[in-house]
């Protein structure tokens, strides 16, 4: 049964046979990131930082708008354009791997383990009636792209890292709602105090971004610091932050917070 884009998920239960010809012993991977909606909500929650902090705001230094800032706010889009139309070929290629690798198994069947060369290059995973995960491997047995479909939800994570307590980080991290980006990911990584680090992070609103920021970092998926951060509307730049943190005592702190008012930074 094939799966679609919008609801990519497909009924495993159990099947033993699948396994036979499979000799090498894999220990079951774990990984940090997880389909909780609370992640979802709090990176959403980023979207009102350049709209309107209800907390108490200490600013360090206001300063104009330079051409580096400009150049970053087209930067911004046109990265996350790009990244867009990449994302759309990328969940295309998932599925139909995922169609293709799924076709011969059986309704009952809750694993389905594809080997080369008796290395495992492929495993699909079915958790329950609304969700699975595709896990592929390198020759070499690495681990290079985790897949999660879940009811309306697909999470693409590439290029994998394993970290020393059998957990893994990613490269690139592509969440997608009724198959739509939502949220794209670089350089992720977790580290200890439940606390999580991006290189980059981008929010989308149907087709454009909605929040770029770089050097994002957060603590129990509630946003700390980001290096800097832009705000659009409709795909058009609103706010721009930099150097944002969140304090001890709950209030934030910036370098600098401009608004774009008639084509000017203020």
């Amino acid at each position: 049964m094939p799966i679609q884009e919008i609801n990519p998920f497909l009924k495993f239960k159990s099947y033993s046979g699948i396994l036979n010809d499979v000799k090498t012993n894999t220990t079951p991977i774990q990984n940090k990131t997880r389909l909780n909606p609370n992640i979802i909500k709090g990176l959403a929650a980023l979207t009102i930082l350049g709209v309107g902090i209800a907390a108490v705001v200490k600013v360090k230094n206001l300063n104009p708008l330079n051409k580096t800032i400009k150049t970053l706010t087209e930067n911004a889009q046109e990265d996350a354009e790009n990244i867009f139309e990449n994302s759309k070929k990328l969940l295309n290629e998932v599925i139909e791997i995922y169609n293709k690798d799924s076709s011969t198994v059986p309704n009952y069947a809750w694993l389905k383990i594809t080997t080369e060369d008796n290395k495992i290059i492929r495993k699909i995973t079915y958790k329950n009636d609304y969700a699975s995960i595709m896990e592929e491997f390198s020759k070499e047995g690495n681990l290079v792209r985790k897949t999660f479909f879940e009811k309306d939800t697909t999470i693409i994570q590439q290029n994998g890292k394993k970290l020393s307590d059998n957990t893994f980080d990613f490269d690139e991290i592509m969440a997608f709602t009724k198959g739509k980006l939502f949220s794209y990911e670089k350089g992720h990584s977790t580290l200890d105090g439940n606390k999580e680090k991006w290189d980059k992070y981008i929010l989308f609103n149907d087709t454009k971004p909605h929040f770029y920021a770089k050097g994002l970092e957060m603590i129990n998926n509630k946003v700390k610091k980001y290096f800097e951060g832009i705000t659009f509307s409709e795909g058009k730049p609103v706010f721009y932050i930099q150097e944002y943190k969140e304090l001890e005592d709950g209030t934030v702190q910036f370098a600098k917070r401009l608004r774009l008012f008639k084509g000017v930074w203020r």
